[in-house]
C-alpha cells in the first residue's frame, strides 16, 4: 500500500481505465495513440499532452461549428420572422380586397346589375 491507501493493482486499474479513456478520445478525433507492444500500451507525458492538445484543438473546432450554425439559425429565424409580417400584412390585404369586392357587389345590386 501508498501513502493513500491504494495498492499496486488499484494504481494500475487507474491507468488503465485512463488510458482506455484516452484511447477512446484519439480514437474519436483521429489523435495519435502510441503502443509500445501489442499486449500493453506505452503512453507518455508527452502522448497525454499530445493527445489532450488534439482534443482541444477538436473542441475549437466543434465550437467554431456551433457558432456558425447559431448565426445561421438567427439568420434563418430572422427571414422566419420577416415572411411572418410579409404574410399577415398579404393577408391584411386580402382582407380589404375581399371587403372592397363585397361592398362594390352591394353597390352593383343596389342599381340592379349583377357582377
Amino acid at each position: 500500500l501508498d501513502e493513500c491507501g491504494e495498492t499496486a493493482l488499484e494504481k494500475e486499474k487507474v491507468v488503465w481505465w485512463r488510458t482506455s479513456q484516452l484511447l477512446e478520445a484519439c480514437l474519436r478525433v483521429d489523435a495519435p495513440f502510441i503502443s509500445g507492444d501489442n499486449v500493453t500500451p506505452t503512453v507518455t507525458v508527452t502522448d497525454w499532452r499530445s493527445a489532450a492538445h488534439n482534443l482541444m484543438l477538436q473542441l475549437q473546432r466543434v465550437r467554431h461549428d456551433m457558432t456558425a450554425v447559431k448565426d445561421e439559425l438567427e439568420e434563418l429565424q430572422l427571414k422566419c420572422t420577416d415572411l411572418e409580417r410579409q404574410t399577415a400584412a398579404e393577408e391584411d390585404r386580402l382582407e380589404a380586397i375581399m371587403l372592397e369586392k363585397k361592398a362594390l357587389k352591394g353597390y352593383v345590386h343596389a342599381y340592379g346589375q349583377d357582377v
